[in-house]
């Protein structure tokens, strides 16, 4: 599939096949971080990316590293470890997306778990120092044909299927215009359209994006639940914010439209002191 259609039609599973996952996993995943173009120059952190095999929910040596009953079935879990710090954590988010959108090109289910896990667990299991955290873990393996009740639950309270529509979300040169369908037809609006779907924690779709004048220019903000971005002790709005670059820039490449990210505040007046300002993708 190509890289717009894989993000369209991308799900959260929580119910997979045993059937076992192909055992050259690691090296998929080291030979999908090893390309030239996986991460971008604002990114200077080098972030263990781990995979663990597991099979009934223990590890190969027995040591059983469950979700709280949320998934079942999967016999792979992918996660890593980073500094508590936005950077890093935004990073981590953005890494990690690229990842999972790769193996679903290859038919591998995942979903984002970044509370129903025992992190203390995975930390002691994983020896992370003590200075690090782990933002999050991605059970993965072939989906099941049907799901659970659970997992319809789960779906309902995450909101998973409903989204803001495109004028809460996106603005053209400042935080008084939303676009409109009248920008439909425009390139950058159906790769924004791909960040639209993006998944987020809880479903909050925390990020916000103001195109440029010219339409050459995204500037991504994040629209902060300064409560909720703590609750777990680290800024995991910062992860979905991650999860919403890789979008933008795999939905523009998609539309013959790369570019490059970079850190510059424009200066845009913010309407409220809740948005801040991330980074800006120059195509």
């Amino acid at each position: 599939m190509d890289m717009m259609t894989t993000m369209q039609e991308r799900r959260s599973v929580r119910s997979f096949t045993n059937r076992a996952l192909e055992p050259d996993i690691p090296e998929l995943i080291a030979e999908m971080r090893s390309s030239t173009s996986f991460l971008p120059a604002i990114f200077t952190a080098s972030i263990p990316m781990i995979y663990i095999p597991v099979q009934g929910q223990k590890t190969e040596e027995g040591v059983r590293l469950g979700t709280y009953g949320v998934i079942r079935g999967h016999q792979g879990m992918i996660t890593g470890s980073c500094s508590n710090c936005d950077e890093e954590v935004l990073q981590f988010g953005y890494e990690m997306e690229k990842i999972i959108l790769q193996l679903c090109n290859l038919g591998i289910g995942s979903c984002w778990l970044g509370g129903t896990f025992n992190r203390k667990l995975y930390s002691s299991y994983l020896q992370v120092p003590e200075t690090q955290i782990i933002p999050a873990v991605i059970p993965i393996g072939y989906a099941a044909d049907a799901s659970r009740a659970l997992d319809t639950i789960m779906r309902r309270l995450a909101g998973s299927d409903r989204r803001l529509p495109m004028g809460e979300l996106f603005f053209r040169g400042d935080f008084d215009h939303p676009i409109d369908a009248s920008s439909a037809e425009r390139l950058w609006y159906r790769g924004l359209e791909m960040v639209r779907i993006a998944p987020s924690a809880s479903n909050k779709q925390p990020w916000r994006g103001v195109v440029s004048a010219e339409g050459h220019q995204v500037h991504l903000y994040l629209h902060e639940n300064p409560k909720y971005n703590r609750s777990l002790g680290y800024p995991i709005q910062l992860l979905d914010m991650g999860i919403a670059m890789t979008h933008l820039e795999l939905a523009f490449h998609a539309l013959s439209l790369p570019g490059s990210w970079h850190i510059s505040d424009p200066c845009i007046d913010l309407p409220h002191d809740q948005l801040r300002y991330i980074a800006s993708y120059t195509s």
